[in-house]
């Protein structure tokens, strides 16, 4: 999986309203500043997005309910040989905050904190398109097979049965040498 640098702020989106995400209860009822963000490798598969809140704050109005804000952020699933069809993929995104007075009321020794993931870690499985080929022949030759200048139509049929849609497809048929290529429909070329 590799983040869609396209979406929102460079892959990701700050939600601090209701409107705007489901999971808060009400508006976040304070600011957030993302000072810089890194993703590393930048679009590469498994890379780590990091946000760096310069800022993070919520009015002090003792309503646990509007202490909430969302980051949103869009991964695409990449065309590569571990993401077939039934395969799992999970996400584990963790918050990680330096508390600046550590272990210690008004000490002098920041500390990182993991922020522990509350709820089932969610998971994507990977879905792909079934496509089959079939060609069948045609000839106009005799009950022994073909003679020159006989006509030979090859019928090839690519069918999509995996309810999926299937993108960027190609299609090669190599003819063999001894055969001319003639009329093809507009959608063939040699």
């Amino acid at each position: 999986m590799s983040l869609d640098t396209s979406f929102g702020s460079g892959g990701y989106q700050i939600i601090t309203t209701v409107a705007g995400s489901g999971a808060l209860a009400a508006d976040f009822n304070g600011a957030v500043t993302v000072g810089s963000a890194t993703n590393a490798p930048p679009g590469g598969d498994g890379a780590d997005l990091g946000l760096t809140l310069t800022a993070a704050s919520a009015t002090a109005d003792n309503n646990a309910g509007n202490n909430s804000f969302v980051v949103r952020v869009r991964l695409i699933a990449s065309n590569v040989a571990g993401n077939q069809a039934g395969v799992t993929r999970p996400n584990s995104a963790q918050a990680i905050y330096s508390d600046p007075d550590g272990d210690t009321p008004n000490g002098s020794t920041p500390v990182d904190r993991i922020v522990a993931l509350s709820g089932s870690q969610p998971s994507v499985s990977i879905v792909e398109p079934t496509l089959t080929v079939t060609q069948t022949q045609t000839n106009n030759g005799g009950p022994l097979g073909v003679d020159r200048n006989d006509e030979i139509t090859y019928t090839i049929t690519i069918r999509n049965d995996g309810g999926i849609n299937a993108f960027d497809i190609g299609f090669l048929d190599t003819v063999p040498s001894q055969l001319i290529f003639r009329n093809p429909d507009s959608a063939c070329s040699r």
